[in-house]
């Protein structure tokens, strides 16, 4: 396939291949069960997975994420299938002795980014900041899209600059994400000062309230052009609505019209962090009545 425009997909399919992690990061959002080092056996079915992904008429964009993907045995030779006519979007800790074998297989083409996951804490517990920063380095000589992601936790905001220089004096950028949860009994990301977010981001006017989970009576793309596929395979329109739209040893069907959020509070709020992929699907939706 010689397409190289990265934005020529139809949807987004985010598959949690594992729930397993060599981290134990605070306040994980996954709560992924730990995996001891890098012996886990975990492979996936290349077979099954060769006909979904080489059948279906859709053009996915595939986030890749987890726990740590690069846990999966074979995970490479997933990326291999899966980039054969799809496009990749991959979330890891880069600390895996796999990450200079994709570097070497996997066409950066065929990869619209990958969010390096900082876990700074747990990188220098283990003793794996400079792998980390290396493996950043080597994804960008070999021509990938990295984005280096660290979230500003509460009780680490007097290191942000620390780290930041750290990343800037190796030649990279490390961005900050607000921390969603709670700490010491205060919710944020609303409970950040003003001082807090210019020091999180000095170059972008952040409002000082920004909950994204209220999102009922509001309409959804989830299931309509973004879905998820859990460590099992089962793809579903989102975290919290469990309706079956296939498997991803066997078919996807997206449904034909958007979703009402009937949550109170959403806990996969897509069209605030894939805001692209929500607008195409109000654009769609209009077009449709129009006509």
């Amino acid at each position: 396939m010689n397409e190289s425009n990265k934005d020529n997909y139809d949807a987004m399919l985010i598959w949690h291949i594992t729930n397993r992690c060599n981290f134990s990061c605070p306040q994980c959002l996954a709560r992924a069960e730990k995996a001891q080092g890098y012996l886990w056996n975990k492979k996936i079915n290349l077979k099954k997975i060769r006909p979904f992904f080489a059948g279906t008429p859709l053009k996915l964009l595939i986030h890749m994420t987890g726990g740590e993907p690069f846990l999966v045995k074979n995970f490479i030779e997933v990326m291999q299938v899966v980039s054969e006519r799809h496009y990749l979007y991959v979330i890891s800790n880069l600390v895996s002795p796999k990450v200079a074998e994709f570097a070497e297989k996997i066409d950066p083409e065929r990869v619209t980014a990958i969010l390096a996951s900082a876990h700074i804490m747990e990188l220098e517990k283990s003793g794996q900041l400079n792998i980390f920063i290396n493996n950043c380095l080597l994804l960008k000589a070999k021509g990938f899209p990295v984005f280096i992601k660290e979230v500003a936790y509460p009780f680490r905001l007097n290191s942000i600059n620390k780290y930041r220089n750290l990343f800037n004096e190796s030649g990279l950028n490390l961005e900050f994400e607000l921390f969603r949860g709670t700490w010491k009994e205060k919710v944020y990301p609303d409970a950040y000062t003003t001082e807090d977010l210019k020091l999180i981001n000095p170059d972008k006017n952040v409002p000082s309230n920004m909950s994204c989970f209220d999102r009922k009576g509001m309409p959804c793309n989830a299931g309509f052009n973004i879905a998820v596929a859990n460590s099992d395979g089962e793809i579903t329109p989102c975290y919290q609505v469990r309706q079956s739209l296939g498997h991803i040893y066997k078919r996807l069907e997206l449904k034909n019209q958007l979703m009402i959020c009937p949550f109170e509070s959403c806990g996969c709020p897509f069209p605030i962090i894939f805001p692209s992929i929500y607008e195409r699907a109000l654009t769609r939706i209009s077009h449709k009545i129009l006509e």
